[in-house]
């Protein structure tokens, strides 16, 4: 399930660093994302692109791991994420081919669902853009600068 980007730096470049690095490389201080990184559904780059948003701010592994989702589904195409009650899309099944065991599966949608209710404010500014609508929250990764939180 390769997103865009990773399509169109192949075709580029020739090769796919992606893959010679799953599992691998950075390692953060949020044990169930590093779980997540060794399980092949979260890549070195999803931490390290968290680890640098809250560099210095919130590091809750809460807001990391919505910081890793909407990266993670970035990655896959796909531009938006929804979170509604309780239900994300898209799922994380819908996001990676890993088999996910159910406990570390649940632990990271509830992290991501209360870290996109807790992002703090210097995020939905940019990079990420957050407009909730009709009792649903919409998560957009943005590089659209001068982005303002909708409510």
């Amino acid at each position: 399930m390769h997103g865009i980007a990773k399509k169109l730096f192949k075709a580029y470049v020739g090769t796919s660093p992606w893959k010679e690095h799953k599992g691998k490389g950075y390692r953060s201080t949020w044990p169930i994302l590093n779980q997540l990184q060794q399980a092949g559904v979260l890549s070195s780059i999803d931490l390290a692109l968290a680890a640098q948003l809250l560099e210095g701010g919130d590091s809750q592994e809460s807001v990391a791991a919505a910081i890793c989702y909407v990266s993670l589904a970035a990655r896959q195409g796909h531009l938006c994420i929804g979170l509604h009650a309780s239900q994300l899309a898209p799922s994380l099944s819908e996001l990676t081919d890993q088999m996910i065991p159910a406990p570390l599966s649940e632990q990271f949608l509830q992290l991501v669902m209360e870290g996109i209710t807790n992002l703090p404010s210097s995020l939905t500014v940019q990079p990420i853009r957050v407009v909730v609508q009709d009792e649903r929250t919409l998560v957009y990764w943005s590089d659209i600068g001068n982005m303002r939180q909708n409510a």
